[in-house]
């Protein structure tokens, strides 16, 4: 939470894992996003997805809204890593996932080597909001694999905001100091 004071209304947020250069999160996101192995998200939003169900903080949710990667970065990919993640959330806390309700319209340089303000300047404008209707009134989650500075969750955070009477929260696999 205290990574978007001031910039993004936030319910509540939350990280399975602390993102440590060398660590387990690490590895296994790299399994993830490099090694082809959608199934570790899956697995991971299903464990976490069970934790989440139990906090009071995330009961209340309606859905749940991965980050869009570009299509040219998930064609070569094959997937979305944050979409796996979502899935198995939305399979352990029986809620739906609104896989396209955000596009990634921008192609951007990856965020790894970025500082905050470059990240910020990298993404401010690569997301549009696709179908803000289905999400009025409801709790959303957003989530992605790794918060670093915030600001991809930020931008995608505030298109989402633009819908009428929309609570947002957060969820990632790993918070890496920023």
């Amino acid at each position: 939470m205290q990574r978007f004071w001031g910039r993004l209304p936030l319910q509540a947020a939350a990280s399975l894992f602390y993102f440590i250069k060398g660590g387990r999160a690490q590895q296994l996101i790299h399994q993830l996003k490099y090694n082809h192995k959608p199934a570790v998200g899956i697995q991971l939003g299903q464990s976490y997805g069970n934790r989440l169900k139990n906090s009071a903080l995330f009961q209340h949710l309606d859905c749940i809204v991965p980050v869009p990667l570009h299509p040219k970065k998930q064609h070569q990919r094959g997937y979305n890593q944050s979409e796996t993640f979502a899935q198995g959330l939305s399979t352990s806390m029986g809620i739906p996932c609104y896989a396209h309700a955000l596009e990634r319209g921008n192609f951007t340089q990856t965020q790894t080597r970025k500082g905050r303000l470059d990240r910020m300047k990298n993404v401010m404008e690569a997301f549009t909001l696709r179908d803000g209707k289905a999400l009025q009134g409801k709790h959303v989650l957003l989530v992605d694999d790794v918060i670093t500075t915030g600001a991809t969750l930020e931008a995608c955070g505030m298109q989402l905001l633009g819908v009428k009477d929309l609570t947002l929260s957060v969820a990632t696999i790993g918070f890496a100091s920023g």
